[in-house]
């Protein structure tokens, strides 16, 4: 393989799924014996969020280049264009600057033919009616660099995405789950009762509806809703602000709110719990529930998007939140030992570095 890696990733000051495939690659890559170069979006004076509290990877080497940041408000004049041009900004630096094979870890958009681990595909169009229109210089640019890439999708549904948005094909490769950490809380014989949520707190992850929807008929049962807060993020605070303003109305007692938790509470939390609710309609994959599931909860999701293929049961999937109270009430006694072992076996983080090892020696042979 390529000792010489230069990846660029959006931005890991934030709590979430990508940074979890960004620093478990890096962790790869060390193993490998390869210090990367990373391309990061990360502002004056700050760094992200710390691997070892939030993630449980300890001491990964790389050297940090930052990258272009716009002084706009992301999220909030020009949405996913700031963040395409900001990552048009990072390819190019690493163009610049970097002497290896590049790797993308967390972008919308590839830039510049590379190994491209894919979360969300971009929704491009030259349709003139359609909301996300490109210019047509841009998405030539990006259908030539796309084309040229080699294209990671981080679960089945995003592969069609992928197909769909772009017309290409690609390769899944589950998210690294941290099997060894999130088993800890699992034991058979201990007494859990309550529910719990994970996931950033923004408008499509449904705090402030679905799951206050669910507390509110639950009001006997306790709700900790665990999530990552980015301040710089117009959405993710506006759905904090409106998610303590519902439960305020509603005054619901049994919720708990927790965010930017460190993962050693969080698996407290996670042992003395036995419901995970995941509320996002066509969620890219959900790591959140797989870590819940290898920690023995019992998983309530909405039936949609990578969900599906974390709990392949559709007793445990749910379309409205009348559907997700009726299956949390009748689904206690549960045995959730087979759907732990297909998460461990599909999702451990053993299985994602190994494949994202020999998909890098593919894309960039030594």
């Amino acid at each position: 393989m390529n000792k010489n890696i230069d990846i660029v990733h959006y931005n890991a000051e934030m709590i979430g799924g990508s940074n979890v495939v960004f620093w478990y690659y890096v962790a790869a890559l060390n193993g490998a014996g390869v210090t990367p170069d990373v391309y990061m979006n990360v502002g004056a004076g700050k760094s992200p969020a710390p691997p070892d509290l939030f993630y449980g990877v300890s001491g990964p080497r790389y050297t940090l280049h930052r990258t272009a940041t716009l002084p706009l408000p992301k999220q909030e004049l020009f949405g996913s264009y700031l963040r395409a041009l900001e990552n048009y900004l990072s390819f190019k630096q690493a163009g610049a600057g970097g002497s290896g094979a590049l790797v993308s870890t967390g972008n919308v958009i590839p830039f510049a033919p590379c190994l491209s681990y894919t979360h969300n595909p971009a929704n491009i169009s030259l349709d003139p009616r359609a909301k996300s229109q490109l210019p047509l210089a841009v998405y030539l640019r990006l259908a030539s660099a796309a084309g040229r890439s080699r294209l990671l999708a981080n679960s089945s549904a995003v592969r069609e995405r992928i197909r769909r948005r772009w017309r290409l094909d690609s390769t899944v490769i589950y998210p690294p789950v941290d099997d060894e950490s999130f088993s800890r809380p699992f034991d058979e014989k201990r007494t859990r009762s309550g529910i719990i949520s994970l996931g950033r707190f923004c408008a499509a992850k449904r705090q402030s509806t679905a799951q206050v929807e669910i507390a509110r008929q639950m009001r006997d049962t306790t709700f900790s809703m665990v999530g990552g807060l980015e301040n710089y993020s117009r959405d993710s605070r506006n759905e904090f602000a409106a998610l303590k303003a519902r439960i305020e109305e509603l005054d619901l007692r049994n919720v708990v709110l927790y965010p930017n938790l460190p993962r050693e509470k969080l698996l407290s939390l996670f042992a003395e719990t036995r419901f995970f609710v995941h509320s996002m309609k066509d969620e890219d994959f959900g790591i959140a529930t797989a870590e819940a599931v290898i920690a023995g909860l019992v998983p309530v999701v909405h039936d949609s998007g990578g969900s599906r293929e974390i709990v392949p049961d559709p007793a445990l999937r749910w379309r409205t939140t009348d559907e997700a109270v009726r299956m949390i009430r009748s689904s206690g006694s549960l045995d959730t030992a087979p759907l732990r072992a297909h998460c461990v076996r599909s999702f451990s983080y053993r299985v994602y570095q190994k494949r994202m090892l020999e998909e890098t020696e593919r894309y960039a042979p030594g």
